[in-house]
């Protein structure tokens, strides 16, 4: 899989001008290269903040710290991610990871609700730890609610 150029440049493809003698030296990577930057066991926090509970408005909440679980399922770039109990198929690509959305069991106020986590394209964790903001969404008293979850993932 192309990588880049000796420069860093990875536009593909790519055009210069020669304007003398140039050597252009292309980059590649194993097909699994994407995929092997994730697999691994990682500790996940969450600060979630919700928009629209009834009588409350806006409410904001940490999720217990979850372990997410990260495999290889093929010689690719396929893997598998567990987290809360549930295992969502992914892939991941230049841009970083894909993963289908998780139910999480939640406690918000004194109402345990399943709260659905979308996930955005997750970036390569760098020096062990990768963050980004999913989106949420729940029943809570047979109201539709919604917000973010700012998650940071570290490795174990």
């Amino acid at each position: 899989i192309f990588r880049s150029w000796q420069d860093g440049n990875s536009d593909n493809p790519r055009s210069v001008e020669v304007t003398g003698d140039a050597t252009y030296t292309a980059n590649f990577v194993s097909d699994s290269y994407y995929a092997d930057q994730f697999v691994g066991e990682y500790s996940v926090t969450t600060d979630a903040t919700f928009n629209n509970i009834p009588i409350v408005g806006t409410y904001s909440m940490d999720f217990p710290t979850m372990t997410a679980t990260i495999v290889k399922t093929g010689s690719g770039n396929e893997v598998e991610v567990t987290m809360a109990g549930q295992t969502r198929p992914g892939y991941a690509n230049s841009t970083g990871l894909h993963v289908e959305p998780i139910v999480v069991n939640q406690t918000i106020l004194t109402t345990t609700v399943a709260v659905t986590v979308t996930f955005p394209t997750i970036s390569a964790p760098v020096n062990g730890t990768t963050s980004w903001t999913s989106t949420l969404s729940a029943s809570f008293s047979g109201v539709g609610i919604n917000g973010t979850a700012e998650m940071t993932a570290t490795k174990i």
